[in-house]
């Protein structure tokens, strides 16, 4: 509108000379000129002024659209942040478990003589003895609704029992015979009849005091799925389950064997009594593999010979052997 409204003015006062060009009066087409020429000054002042005007408002409208602008960055950048927070503090408040598993509510209990965490028992497969009236571990109380939680309050604790390990105490006697791989078939207590294989994983290094006070090295196994007699699928057993755990460490083939019970050491020499020419008689023997029921002989006796099983101590060199 300025500059349309210039150009009009101009227009007007190029006709308002040519119109005062026309006049033959000298004075007075000179006065009629200076009056236009002051028109002309006049309305370029103003016009000047407008336009001054002008870029001021827009100036100002300028400035307040960046403070327009920048107040809703800020705002944005508070709604945002706002957000961030309440985000924050959702995922906070959200329990995420860092497997799969059964929930059970509450965590290991701190309380008693149980020096064993829930982790450790599903590693281990087995808590260590305890100490007399001393209680296993086990889980506490769910938190009560409406109760306070503090950072690190126990909530619940997720049991994968999918991959069950099992933790066995062997004496300093025999653990030299175990090694990484070594199978091994275990019992347990609460399911009478059940076989389960195992296979060692590691043996420790450092000892344990064990509950008759000597000295064993505690081995780790992993269990699998065990079997009834009749082919029937065993139970799946719980942590901290009791149970018996038989190693196979040495196998031998086609040995001569006796049962255990017909072993006896005289003066730190493994003998038996055997029936030579129908009387007793004490014969030193060398032992190989041995079991929980029966044991090896690798030399001394013969296959077949007959020996004494039991009642060691009321036989004597040379009494006549029963029929």
């Amino acid at each position: 509108m300025r500059r349309k409204t210039d150009k009009q003015a101009a227009a007007a006062f190029d006709d308002a000379r040519d119109a005062a060009g026309k006049i033959t009066d000298p004075n007075l087409k000179g006065v009629l000129l200076k009056q236009v020429d002051a028109a002309q000054q006049q309305y370029e002042a103003a016009s000047a002024a407008a336009a001054a005007t002008l870029r001021s408002v827009q100036r100002g409208v300028a400035s307040l659209g960046e403070a327009v602008e920048s107040l809703s960055a800020a705002q944005k950048l508070q709604a945002q942040q706002a957000y961030d927070l309440a985000d924050a503090a959702v995922e906070a408040l959200t329990l995420r478990a860092p497997a799969a598993g059964v929930v059970q509510l509450g965590g290991p209990a701190t309380g008693g003589g149980g020096t064993s965490s829930l982790t450790d028992l599903l590693s281990a497969g087995s808590a260590p003895a305890a100490a007399s009236g001393a209680t296993l571990p086990g889980v506490d109380a769910a938190v009560p609704k409406g109760a306070y939680v503090a950072a690190g309050t126990p909530i619940m604790t997720i049991v994968d029992v999918t991959q069950l390990g099992l933790s066995a105490e062997v004496d300093e006697t025999d653990v030299l015979l175990v090694e990484p791989g070594v199978t091994a078939t275990v019992e347990l207590d609460a399911a009478t009849g059940a076989s389960y294989p195992a296979t060692v994983r590691a043996v420790d290094l450092l000892p344990t005091t064990s509950a008759q006070g000597g000295v064993s090295y505690r081995v780790r196994l992993d269990l699998a799925a065990g079997t009834y007699d009749d082919e029937t699928k065993a139970p799946t057993p719980r942590p901290g389950m009791s149970a018996v755990v038989r190693l196979q460490v040495r196998q031998a083939t086609d040995a001569v064997t006796v049962p255990a019970s017909a072993i006896v050491n005289a003066d730190g020499q493994d003998t038996v009594w055997a029936v030579r020419d129908g009387v007793y008689q004490r014969v030193p023997v060398k032992v190989g593999v041995q079991g929980e029921d029966v044991v090896q002989v690798t030399a001394g006796l013969q296959s077949g010979q007959r020996v004494v099983i039991g009642g060691a101590d009321l036989v004597h060199a040379g009494d006549k052997a029963s029929s």
